[in-house]
């Protein structure tokens, strides 16, 4: 019996920890590298203007 314990404890948390790794989200962006790749829900960051340059205000030029 001790020795299944001395076993399976160790393992079980090894598993626990690699599984709290796995879904920290930090770990899955490195902000010195450009994104190659979208998130998975399909967002796309954008941090420039937009393509439209800006959109229409209702100035007198409108």
């Amino acid at each position: 019996m001790i020795d299944k314990i001395t076993i399976f404890v160790p393992h079980i948390l090894m598993a626990l920890m690699i599984w709290a790794l796995v879904r920290r989200e930090d770990l899955d962006d490195d902000p010195a590298l450009p994104n190659r790749r979208p998130s998975l829900l399909g967002r796309v960051r954008r941090t420039g203007p937009p393509a439209d340059g800006g959109g229409s205000t209702g100035g007198p030029d409108a």
